[in-house]
């Protein structure tokens, strides 16, 4: 754990040469062995479930030793939670719930998408810290009353810079988030 420096286990372990892929899991003490054998590895990739997929490129060798022990860390998953009600206070289902980070002046997805539950309910999980804008867009499942904009932005506004950046720490839980969708004008 790269927070704590506590051991994790349970975390899938991927080695990948060409063209095959070596697959361990870590025990209770964090520790885990894969044997390779033909090309030498080109990547090595860990993830369990409540932390950051990690992958880590393999590009030193240890000359004349037949096993090279690494230290792989993980960082714990952040997480942005809430719901989405309408302007008269009623849930919205099925909404598309999308984080973007602001890079050279653009909006870019960055973590994993979601879809408001029959409560309006939503959980972003997966997310690296830094600043997030949250994207809320209709999709063709969503009981969206269509007077309402079919992209708006947390806490409801209709441009990306209407919006609040939602910044979360590594391993941070942020929540509830209440976004309110408004209605469009006209």
């Amino acid at each position: 754990n790269r927070l704590t420096g506590e051991p994790v286990p349970g975390a899938t372990v991927n080695v990948y040469t060409s063209p095959k892929t070596a697959t361990s899991t870590s025990d209770s003490s964090g520790h885990f062995q894969v044997t390779v054998s033909g090309n030498l590895p080109e990547n090595i990739a860990a993830s369990r479930p409540g932390y950051c997929p990690g992958a880590y490129p393999l590009y030193i060798r240890r000359q004349g030793s037949a096993s090279s022990p690494l230290r792989l860390q993980m960082t714990p998953e952040s997480v942005i939670w809430g719901a989405i009600t309408d302007e008269d206070g009623f849930p919205v289902a099925d909404a598309s719930v999308q984080p973007f980070l602001m890079r050279a002046g653009r909006l870019e997805p960055a973590g994993n998408q979601t879809q408001s539950n029959d409560l309006g309910e939503f959980r972003v999980a997966g997310l690296e810290a830094g600043g997030y804008y949250l994207r809320v867009a209709l999709t063709w499942l969503t009981r969206w009353d269509p007077r309402y904009a079919f992209v708006q932005y947390y806490p409801g506004g209709l441009r990306p810079g209407d919006g609040s950046l939602v910044e979360v720490r590594a391993g941070e839980k942020v929540g509830p988030l209440e976004f309110h969708a408004k209605r469009q004008q006209g």
